[in-house]
């Protein structure tokens, strides 16, 4: 009976001990320190023959690793600090293209006692513009090119494009002038050996030679009715101004100034001639003069120690463009049509001559070797915005634009 009682009693024992142990097993604990370890021992001791005594005291061993959950929250800010606002003119279309970059991002990370890692990312971004040029296509151009070796004349849309040849032999053919209509070409060569005026249609169809002597003739332009034309001769002995009917007939000389005139250009109103006058002294410069058509009224619009010349009427008949080599260089400048109001419109350097005014008065072309080649260039009125139309390593000169 007594052996039946000890067993039922180490059953008793042994039921609980295992119970207890499986409690321990999955223990709750609210906050551990994870650089702890928890150790309990538990002894047992049986005493037979007496009163038993057990003292279970499990031993648990719990080993804890730190976990940290950490939430990245990227936060971008962009800033855009360069918005251009553009204002095409009515020559120029701007399109405006934007590239972001991002140049840099940084993460800065912060733990805290929780373990909670919060990231704050901080990205740097810039704006770059691609600017394209698109160019109003306004009137018609004719021009010289030596691209094959000679003088030969060309004509060209406003924007360069559409360069098309209508001369084509050994001799110089120089100084084209469109009509005002655009539908004739006014041009010196010296086909013949000496230099005549010639005049075209604007494909290059319908040569007529309108002056045949054995003499200079050259830099003729059309009258704004086309009806009439000035150039230049040295029939007389010297380099005068004289008018004649658009076919070549009733040539008359205008001016008595005997000195070397080139460059004449009509007055828009039809009432005007200015041009070019160059004094042949030891120190040699021209001048700018304007005359009434009938050869009255001659004044001189520069009085100035440097060479000024190539005058051209604006559209409106207010304003002289011409080049001046006042600081040392040949630039374009402007000046109002009674010679007052002098502004300088290009700083390039070098040689910028020829100046000529779109049919509208928005624009002025003007040749340049600004950039080691000599070609046709395009610029506002305020000498802003210069693009060049012609390229390649050739020389185009002596433009016309109507």
């Amino acid at each position: 009976m007594k052996n039946n009682m000890k067993l039922i009693i180490i059953c008793i024992f042994l039921f609980t001990f295992i119970f207890s142990c499986k409690k321990l097993k999955n223990p709750t604990v609210p906050e551990i320190d994870v650089n702890n370890i928890y150790t309990n021992t538990c002894t047992a001791t049986a005493t037979n023959g007496g009163v038993n005594t057990a003292s279970q005291t499990p031993t648990i061993t719990i080993t804890l690793s730190e976990t940290d959950t950490a939430t990245k929250t990227p936060v971008t800010q962009q800033t855009f600090t360069n918005t251009p606002e553009l204002t095409p003119t009515s020559t120029f279309t701007i399109t405006p293209t934007q590239t972001m970059t991002i140049q840099a991002m940084t993460f800065i990370a912060t733990q805290t006692a929780s373990s909670t890692v919060s990231l704050t990312a901080t990205a740097t971004v810039t704006a770059t513009v691609t600017m394209t040029a698109t160019i109003q296509l306004i009137g018609k151009m004719v021009f010289v090119s030596q691209r094959d070796g000679n003088e030969e004349i060309y004509t060209m849309n406003s924007d360069g494009s559409n360069q098309t040849r209508l001369t084509n032999n050994t001799a110089k053919d120089m100084f084209p002038e469109l009509s005002y209509d655009g539908s004739r070409i006014l041009y010196t060569s010296n086909l013949d050996g000496d230099y005549e005026i010639y005049s075209m249609n604007y494909d290059g169809s319908d040569v007529q030679k309108l002056t045949d002597n054995t003499f200079v003739d050259g830099y003729a332009s059309f009258s704004p009715d086309g009806t009439r034309i000035v150039f230049l001769s040295n029939r007389e002995g010297d380099d005068d101004l004289y008018i004649m009917n658009a076919d070549g007939s009733s040539q008359t000389r205008i001016t008595e100034i005997h000195t070397y005139v080139i460059h004449p250009d009509w007055s828009p109103d039809g009432s005007k001639i200015v041009f070019e006058s160059m004094i042949l002294s030891y120190t040699t410069y021209s001048q700018i003069y304007v005359i009434n058509v009938d050869g009255t009224g001659l004044t001189k619009l520069s009085n100035v120690e440097y060479a000024e010349g190539h005058p051209s009427w604006s559209p409106d008949g207010s304003k002289i463009a011409y080049f001046s080599n006042f600081g040392g260089s040949l630039e374009i400048w402007i000046m109002n049509s009674d010679g007052s109001g002098h502004i300088k419109l290009t700083s390039n350097g070098g040689k910028n001559i020829y100046p000529v005014w779109s049919p509208d008065g928005s624009k002025i072309a003007f040749y340049s070797d600004k950039d080691g080649n000599q070609g046709i260039y395009l610029m506002n009125t305020d000498g802003s915005g210069q693009i060049r139309i012609t390229s390649g390593l050739v020389s185009d000169i002596s433009v016309s634009w109507r």
